[in-house]
């Protein structure tokens, strides 16, 4: 996470999330917070991996897949 500027209480804050990469069993997502005057608060990146019954990566399936890629 690298923090910009501070978020003050009471502001309205908007997050952007757009897929950046993905593998067989993960996507890595990047996210913006803006602050109400449109100013960057936060940007980060998140790595979702899906996990199967046995507790380890398994392949995402290829209608979750197209969701996360393509509707973030």
């Amino acid at each position: 996470l690298v923090y910009q500027s501070p978020a003050l209480p009471g502001e309205q804050l908007s997050i952007t999330t757009v897929p950046q990469e993905s593998g067989a069993a993960w996507v890595l997502l990047r996210q913006k917070i803006l602050g109400p005057d449109g100013r960057a608060v936060l940007e980060g990146h998140m790595k979702l991996v899906w996990v199967g019954p046995s507790g380890r990566p398994t392949r995402i399936p290829p209608e979750w897949k197209a969701k996360l890629v393509t509707s973030v």
